[in-house]
């Protein structure tokens, strides 16, 4: 629920949220079909475990009842080059997603 202009409170629909989304990314010159709610999942969970979240709290915050949410877990080229420096120098750390 969020707040209207007049103070009320309104449910937002899944499907009035993926209109928004489509309309920005059409507004941003990109093809408004390639992003969707369910990006939103994806977008979450990939700040989550670069924040270096751990995956049962991620897997909570989610609602997933499986390991299914590490296929959402997308690697970018910060976490390359992170993990590429953390190789080559022999640091040591645990893997949130093990």
């Amino acid at each position: 629920m969020y707040p209207t202009s007049s103070g009320s409170a309104q449910v937002v629909s899944s499907r009035r949220i993926a209109s928004i989304i489509q309309a920005a990314t059409s507004r941003n010159g990109e093809n408004p079909r390639a992003l969707n709610t369910h990006s939103l999942r994806s977008g979450g969970t990939t700040h989550m475990y670069r924040l270096g979240v751990d995956a049962l709290t991620i897997q909570f915050h989610g609602r997933w009842a499986s390991d299914t949410f590490k296929i959402y877990t997308r690697l970018c080229k910060e976490s390359v080059t992170c993990i590429t420096s953390r190789m080559v120098s022999g640091a040591r750390t645990a893997s949130t997603l093990q």
